[in-house]
């Protein structure tokens, strides 16, 4: 729960003994109940200091530079334009199949946790076996938790945003061993099974307010499941916060991926809504016919285990020159087209699905008022 005082680091990291005595004079450290992964770098202080200002849920933007285009109103039928074609959905971009029976039927939702299989880590790419147990392996994984980009003016020398290593040197980061399913939908299924936004429409509750256009982003961290929501967040087009919810995991948090998700221990603490919850409370404000817009949805439906049909993605309307299946990021298009960084923001709010999803919405407005 935020109380709006801060009183110690956010943290889901654990910074190296040679680190920590530099720090610890001048930042207060939570306790490891509340960290899943091992630092050895300065960088890694910095980034965890800054995570403490994270916008909690229900807040609105947190600052005027998301509102530097004219809030032109984005009417369903304009944004219909550029909607994707539901035909092309999973082969295409690689939607989950909302005709696949195995996604839904019997088998979904048989094996909800990992325990005891072998499976690829997600960082450091070892194959371990998935252990709830974690008594003593939290230096198992040594990685890069930011990926190797080149570097301007040095030629085609790539360096981690990590620590600034080059690439596929050794890792500069501890933890213990996680993984994910990526699109493999039968895995997920099997975890916990689809549902579909006109299945929720069915259901008998009266109290649904559905809305002709809305942006959803989510977040993602490591359980026994693999990677699992965390937190989803809807916003409509005049970029009001409907709903902005943390999700309690199933399974028990391996890692809470704090330095991509801005997930702790203690925003999860108060979680009330499970999965099946949160995805009810997603569909009072989705209907079968409302249009979704953000960016590589097909992740947050996959986190959602929901099948819809009606997305704007900004995936697909900036695509990556070299075509598919390459795709740009959000921080990318967002920095390009509208002249600002959401990593600026996020540097002080820790990454932020509110932020995430209306910087979408003002990217469907930009490219709205450049056609015009």
């Amino acid at each position: 729960m935020w109380h709006g005082k801060v009183q110690g680091l956010a943290v889901g990291y654990i910074v190296e003994p040679v680190v920590l005595s530099h720090a610890s004079s001048s930042y207060q450290v939570i306790g490891a109940e509340d960290c899943t992964t091992v630092f050895n770098i300065p960088n890694a202080v910095i980034s965890v200091t800054n995570r403490h200002y994270r916008l909690p849920p229900t807040s609105t933007k947190p600052t005027s530079q998301m509102s530097r285009l004219p809030k032109a109103k984005l009417e369903k039928e304009d944004i219909l334009t550029f909607a994707l074609k539901p035909s092309e959905l999973t082969w295409k971009w690689g939607y989950p199949d909302s005709k696949d029976i195995s996604l839904f039927g019997d088998t979904a939702g048989s094996t909800p946790s990992g325990e005891g299989e072998r499976q690829r880590c997600d960082r450091c790419k070892s194959i371990y076996t998935v252990s709830s147990d974690l008594a003593g392996k939290e230096r198992e994984c040594r990685h890069h938790y930011a990926k190797a980009k080149p570097v301007l003016g040095r030629g085609k020398i790539w360096r981690h945003e990590c620590c600034d290593r080059q690439q596929y040197t050794e890792g500069c980061s501890y933890g213990y061993h996680v993984f994910r399913h990526n699109d493999d939908d039968k895995a997920l299924a099997k975890r916990e099974g689809y549902k579909s936004v006109k299945e929720y429409a069915e259901d008998g509750e009266k109290d649904k307010d559905w809305v002709d256009v809305v942006a959803l982003d989510c977040e993602m961290i490591y359980t026994l499941a693999g990677l699992s929501l965390a937190r989803v967040t809807i916003i409509n087009t005049a970029e009001k916060v409907l709903l902005d919810e943390f999700v309690k995991p199933t399974q028990k948090v391996i890692d809470y991926n704090t330095n991509f998700s801005g997930i702790t221990k203690s925003n999860l603490d108060g979680a009330t809504l499970d999965l099946e919850g949160a995805c009810a409370a997603v569909c009072k404000f989705i209907g079968p016919e409302t249009i979704i817009v953000g960016h590589g949805l097909e992740n947050d439906l996959r986190a959602l285990r929901l099948f819809h049909d009606q997305f704007v993605d900004t995936s697909a309307l900036f695509p990556h020159p070299r075509g598919l299946p390459r795709r740009r990021g959000l921080r990318q298009v967002v920095k390009e087209k509208l002249g600002y960084s959401i990593q600026d923001l996020q540097d002080k709010l820790g990454h932020n699905s509110v932020v995430d999803a209306t910087a979408a919405v003002d990217l469907v407005r930009w490219n709205m008022l450049k056609r015009r």
